[in-house]
């Protein structure tokens, strides 16, 4: 989402054409010393940490893009990305984690799947949301959507272990968890996951 109001922004101050370039690169770049930050934390705290450090870098990186808006600055804006470029990367070795390490040997080739497609649907859903909030309404109420979605984030994932807690109660009360693991995949997949 902060992709896109950078870009928006970019294009109403009227930025040279490096501007934007300038603008990608930090946007995209920062990630790979994410992924290294991620790697080194995920050797030393649990993959869940790893997530809620991210989405907060991410929330708190939004107060860049706000003080560019604000201030009207092109140099700022350009910066604007860096954070949330950074939170991507620390989640890719725990979405790895999850998806590859804590799979069955026959179930890799649904996981790398399951992997692709969270990376995609992670992509794909932030710009669609940006594309169609942008424009709509003002830029301020734009970054505030935006720290709801990481305020969203951080919450469901503080969560995650009590619902966990709870799936795995109703799976085995009812007793079906045996019959979903003997005839889905993505079943056995989500059991093993969260073992």
């Amino acid at each position: 989402m902060t992709f896109i109001m950078v870009f928006g922004e970019l294009a109403r101050l009227n930025a040279a054409p490096s501007s934007f370039a300038l603008a990608f690169i930090l946007s995209t770049s920062p990630g790979f010393l994410g992924s290294i930050a991620g790697k080194y934390l995920l050797a030393r705290i649990k993959a869940k940490y790893c997530f809620m450090i991210a989405e907060c870098i991410g929330a708190l990186g939004l107060m860049v893009p706000w003080y560019g808006l604000v201030h009207g600055s092109v140099t700022i804006l350009q910066l604007a990305g860096v954070a949330s470029s950074v939170s991507a990367g620390i989640t890719i070795p725990a979405i790895n984690h999850y998806t590859k390490a804590k799979l069955a040997p026959e179930d890799i080739g649904a996981g790398a799947v399951i992997d692709t497609l969270v990376f995609a649907c992670q992509v794909l859903f932030g710009i669609g949301v940006g594309v169609f909030l942008y424009g709509t309404v003002q830029s301020n109420t734009y970054l505030l959507a935006n720290l709801l979605s990481y305020i969203i984030a951080i919450t469901f994932i503080f969560h995650c272990q009590s619902w966990r807690i709870m799936q795995n109660r109703m799976f085995t009360h009812k007793g079906c968890l045996k019959g979903c693991h003997q005839n889905n995949v993505l079943a056995s997949i989500y059991y093993r996951h969260w073992q």
